[in-house]
This record gives structure tokens, sequence and C-alpha cells, in this order.
């Protein structure tokens, strides 16, 4: 079988085989780092050990890991109602032992806000933590509130824009690809924001030489708003994305 190319802007690795059994050599290529907000984890820390949450909701795969659980935490967090966006939130959060994780089916923060909602009319709690990132808008947060559940916000790490993976990606796409996959609002963001006019220019040609995927609603959102107007994975995860450039 002759493999065809799939470039992913994911900052964490991921399983190839999926893909590589798709027909596809897929490219990781990090365009963002994930910088740790020190302040706000300490705060987190302390006030999971006062046990002032009761619950917690983590907004991607790399929270668990940044917030990095001692064990008395991890015992903490393994008694509360605990909440993933997606499936690779809840395999992050299950290579910490936490694997009593509730999920909603459509994996966005729109979805889960939801979710969090209709679960608190049947089995009310005290207070959630949101765990997530400081690129996020307000609307999850407003959501939760204006719905009568007691929040408060922990925004855990920044992502910085990783020039090597810009760099990285323009040659690549130079090079040809039948896909690009942009993971995240910020992979794409923070480097068109940050790109010239001249480099803005050319990787818009680039990017209509290949077939542009994003990985749910809220990135695809961010691209056509920079006039990209990119495929939608049905399962907003990577192994979504994977059966769904399958059948293309």
């Amino acid at each position: 079988m002759r493999h065809r190319r799939v470039i992913l802007t994911a900052v964490s690795p991921f399983d190839p085989i999926p893909f590589l059994e798709s027909g596809y050599d897929p490219v990781r290529i990090s365009t963002i780092r994930l910088l740790p907000n020190i302040r706000e984890i300490r705060i987190l820390k302390e006030r999971l050990l006062e046990r002032r949450h009761d619950s917690a909701a983590f907004m991607s795969p790399r929270a668990i890991e940044i917030v990095n659980p001692n064990k008395e935490i991890i015992r903490i967090l393994s008694e509360m109602r605990l909440f993933a966006v997606g499936p690779s939130t809840k395999k992050s959060l299950a290579k910490f032992g936490l694997r009593n994780v509730e999920m909603p089916d459509e994996y966005t923060s729109k979805a889960l806000s939801a979710y969090i909602t209709s679960g608190n009319m049947k089995s009310s709690f005290s207070s959630l933590a949101l765990i997530r990132s400081s690129f996020a808008d307000n609307s999850m947060f407003d959501e939760l509130f204006s719905k009568g559940i007691p929040v408060d916000e922990y925004r855990i790490y920044s992502p910085k824009l990783n020039l090597e993976g810009v760099e990285e990606l323009l040659k690549e796409l130079r090079a040809g690809a039948d896909f690009v996959v942009f993971t995240s609002r910020a992979s794409f963001e923070l480097m068109w924001k940050f790109l010239p006019y001249t480099g803005c220019r050319e990787l818009e040609e680039l990017l209509t030489r290949t077939r542009v995927v994003a990985i749910g609603p809220e990135t695809a959102k961010a691209l056509k708003s920079f006039g990209i107007d990119p495929l939608v994975a049905p399962d907003h995860s990577i192994a979504g994305v994977s059966s769904f450039i399958k059948v293309m």
C-alpha cells in the first residue's frame, strides 16, 4: 500500500497505527508549546488539599500532566466527581489511576457544559474546579455560572508559539501533504497572528493545495475567521480524525 501523508499540529504524541493502517504516514508537528502557570497550579493544589472542590473538569489531555499531582492529590481526585472534555483527556486521567471519569457524547466545551448542568439536576455538587488553558474564552465558565453551578476556574497553562514548529510545518507543507489537521485553536491562531503578511499569504497558498481538517468546531471557527474553510471531523479526537480521513 502506498502511504499518503497527513500532518497533525499535535502537542502530545499519539498512536500512529490507525493512520498507518488507513494508508497514511502521520507527521506530528507542534506549532505551540504549553507553559505551566506555576501560581495557578499551586493555588489549585492547595484548594484540592483543603477539599474545597468536590468535582473537577479537565479540558485537555495535558492538564493533568501539568498539574502533576502527588499521591495525596490523586487520592482526593479519585473521591471527586471528574469530567473530561473528550477521550484523549479521559485516557490521560486514567494514566494517573483516575478512571471513574464522565464524558459527553460530543467532545466540545459546549457539550461538556450541557452534560455537567444536566447532571447537576440529578446529583448536585458544591464546587467545580474548571481546569484549562489561559487561551480559552469565558463561554464555558459563563454557561456553568448562569446555570447555578458553583465554579472556580484555574488557567494552569498558556500556549506559546513554537517558532521551530512553524518553520517545520511550512517546510512539510511545501513538500506536499494530503491532509493537514489543526488540533486546537491556538495551534493555528498564534501562528497566523505571528507570521508577517508574506508568510500568511504563503501559508494560505500552501493550505489551498491540501485538505485542511479541524479537530472540532472551535478550531474550525478560528480557521474560518482567517478565511480558511476546513473540514471538521465528526468525532472530535485524534482517533476520530483517523477514521474521518480513512473514508475520504
